[in-house]
């Protein structure tokens, strides 16, 4: 008899012992997993032992669990447990197998010492487990020790990562790229904000090219009196501006300000974050107060801009904010078609015994998609349960057995 922590490893080792042990008779029955136990093998779970009778008061069911009384232990159970212990008892001996044993120390571990005492001395006991005793409580190595004493045999992990039959470092993450329409609205938008940047440093929009007010800001640093202000008060007042300009003088775009020292951080090539840091000082440093008409049309080009990169730009400086990007992503149709197909391997896998449980954000996008997602291959159904439903349900044709997914 095996004892198991739930109903799927209940159905693995069902599956195993049918696989590799058949009868030679094919009218013998296979493994067993009700409380019949009329079969050579028979694997249940450790609920079915622990039916606790509803009936007794939680505060005596506590104190009698302390004490761990074998006869008290087995009058808490429902009289189902109890006719399920009353009849193992009456069929043994036993080899009994407790899977996952660092389950049970708490209530089942407590009742198993009570169901060993009831099938007899003759009884083998083995207990299986992937957690050392060294991560158990004072408590539970006690009771540890009690049931199974020191380890028999012990398989090392390299070993069985090694021959295949574990993987404890595999993350069981499908990853998905965007579809290649969506991939071509993405480069879209990368490209508008590479022509405001070009255009704003090379002051083909506003009064100021962008890289004249970095020299002004980060590389001149001058005070109303017309003093310098020393690189390191200003890398301690500006952290951010601060080391995106260097990113921007290891670039070229500004000469390297005198008392800096590029880092190793700051050899690199500025990314969307520097390009968000610059343009919130042009913005709120220069753009937002001049009168100019032309910098008023560059301040509207690069409030255009910003969501894209996931930023709002507002009149006390920059937000952050979701990015279309972000958004299309997080709608894409790739998921779903990964979604079909992880269900159809596992299809393959367990056939009619597959049970699926698909979670979307929402059954049916609500109300009218944001102006910011205007021309993104996005619709009402991007993303929905439904649209998952309806890609499932084409997909059947491909199958003997139709999923029939629902929602």
């Amino acid at each position: 008899m095996v004892l198991v922590p739930n109903t799927a490893v209940q159905a693995q080792w069902a599956a195993a012992w049918d696989t590799r042990f058949s009868p030679p008779d094919p009218s013998a029955p296979g493994c067993g997993t009700d409380r019949a136990l009329t079969a050579a093998m028979n694997v249940l779970t450790y609920q079915s032992l622990a039916v606790i009778d509803g009936e007794t008061d939680a505060t005596v069911r506590r104190a009698i669990l302390r004490t761990r009384d074998r006869q008290a232990l087995l009058g808490l159970l429902h009289p189902n447990g109890r006719a399920l212990i009353e009849r193992a008892a009456s069929l043994g001996p036993w080899t009994l197998v407790l899977d996952e044993c660092h389950h049970l120390l708490a209530t089942w571990g407590a009742l198993v010492g009570a169901l060993l005492s009831v099938l007899g001395p003759r009884t083998a006991l083995i207990g299986l487990t992937a957690t050392p005793a060294t991560a158990l409580t004072e408590w539970q190595r006690a009771l540890h020790d009690e049931l199974f004493g020191t380890a028999d045999f012990v398989v090392p992990t390299p070993a069985l990562v090694k021959e295949g039959d574990l993987a404890p470092y595999q993350e069981l993450v499908y990853l998905t790229g965007p579809t290649p329409e969506e991939q071509a609205w993405m480069a879209t938008e990368r490209a508008r904000f590479a022509d405001l940047m070009l255009a704003l440093v090379d002051q083909q929009v506003g009064s100021l090219s962008l890289a004249a007010w970095l020299r002004t800001r980060i590389v001149d640093r001058s005070t109303r009196d017309g003093n310098q202000i020393a690189w390191s008060t200003f890398e301690r007042a500006e952290p951010a501006l601060a080391a995106s300009g260097l990113r921007f003088a290891f670039d070229g775009l500004i000469p390297l300000p005198d008392g800096a020292r590029l880092r190793e951080q700051h050899r690199v090539t500025p990314d969307a974050h520097d390009w968000v840091t610059v343009l919130t000082d042009f913005a709120v440093g220069h753009l937002q107060d001049s009168g100019d008409p032309r910098d008023a049309q560059a301040l509207t080009a690069i409030k255009r801009v910003l969501p894209g990169l996931g930023y709002r730009l507002t009149s006390r400086g920059v937000r952050v904010a979701t990015s279309p990007v972000d958004r299309v992503c997080a709608l894409s149709e790739s998921k779903v078609a990964a979604t079909t197909h992880i269900l159809d391997a596992e299809d393959t896998a367990l056939g009619a015994r597959l049970r699926a449980l698909v979670l979307c954000d929402f059954e049916s996008m609500t109300g009218t998609l944001p102006t910011s997602l205007k021309g993104a291959p996005v619709n009402d159904l991007s993303g929905s349960a439904q649209l998952v439903t309806a890609m499932l349900a084409a997909s059947d044709t491909r199958r003997g057995t139709p999923l029939r997914p629902c929602w």
